[in-house]
């Protein structure tokens, strides 16, 4: 092959996966990959927190405006009780396996990331807006053990309540 076409060509795949035109696929070597997106559609600014879990995960630390932090032990959010979440400056999944990011999110922007994991992961989310008093919601989002490709969108609506979807492939 010449160098003329060979250029193009790889001027053309850059170009598709500079349009996200790609979507995560099994990785033999890692065995799942998750993709994560979220949209921020209401009228304020959103912090949000994404964790993406292989396995089970020790608990979530829930940071208070006074400084102070409190532990909530489990591997469900389930465990949390509504009342701890106000005053919520932070929620930090913990363990071993546990990929964290944090988003401040402007209204009408989005943001998306892929993760590359050994094993079933488990998407753990929560959000609220920029200096509110309590965490809006929160949730996670899992495949079963079979799946190799877990794709999840959160949508933060523009009355506040969202869609947590998820999109499992692969097994």
């Amino acid at each position: 092959m010449s160098r003329r076409p060979l250029a193009c060509a790889l001027l053309f795949a850059l170009a598709l996966l500079a349009a996200g035109c790609t979507a995560p696929a099994e990785d033999p070597a890692t065995g799942t990959n998750v993709s994560v997106s979220v949209t921020n559609e209401h009228a304020s600014a959103q912090e949000v927190r994404i964790a993406v879990v292989t396995g089970e995960y020790d608990g979530i630390d829930l940071t208070y405006r006074n400084g102070s932090t409190r532990r909530v032990v489990g591997s469900n959010v389930s465990a949390i009780p509504p009342a701890a979440l106000a005053n919520v400056t932070d929620f930090a999944v913990r363990g071993d396996d546990v990929q964290r990011r944090s988003y401040r999110l402007t209204p009408g922007s989005g943001t998306g990331a892929t993760y590359g994991v050994d094993g079933p992961a488990t998407v753990v989310y929560a959000y609220w807006p920029r200096g509110g008093e309590r965490v809006t919601d929160y949730g996670q989002l899992g495949c079963g053990q079979s799946n190799a490709v877990l794709d999840a969108r959160l949508v933060i609506g523009a009355n506040g309540s969202d869609s947590a979807t998820v999109t499992c492939r692969g097994g």
